[in-house]
């Protein structure tokens, strides 16, 4: 048996609106939701392609560098990807990684 694998979504609102009773709208509701699913998709897909490996995954709402960094403490590995970097820009990493590079306190590994 090795090691737990941990897909982690990260998704934090720039600003959580309420109502006037306190309640969170319909519309983040909604959102969060859609980043739970997108999650489970994932951790479906993994499982499938990895069969022998323990793959869970871990909704965070906070932002994704902050979320790796965090994960970071606990963990073997934290693995980033650089997506959406053109050929242009494929040697510059994006401020994800970066963040994750200098903050992590356990070894990182950056995919493309």
């Amino acid at each position: 048996s090795g090691e737990l694998v941990v897909l982690l979504r990260a998704w934090k609102p720039l600003v959580i609106p309420v109502d006037k009773h306190g309640d969170v709208p319909a519309a983040l509701t909604s959102r969060l939701l859609e980043e739970e699913e997108t999650l489970a998709k994932s951790v479906a897909e993994a499982r499938g392609r990895f069969p022998g490996l323990q793959i869970e995954g871990q909704f965070v709402a906070t932002s994704p560098g902050q979320a790796l960094v965090d994960a970071s403490h606990t963990a073997s590995l934290v693995a980033v990807g650089t997506r959406g970097h053109t050929a242009l820009t494929q040697t510059v990493l994006g401020s994800v990684s970066h963040q994750v590079l200098h903050e992590a306190r356990c070894p990182v590994a950056v995919v493309h």
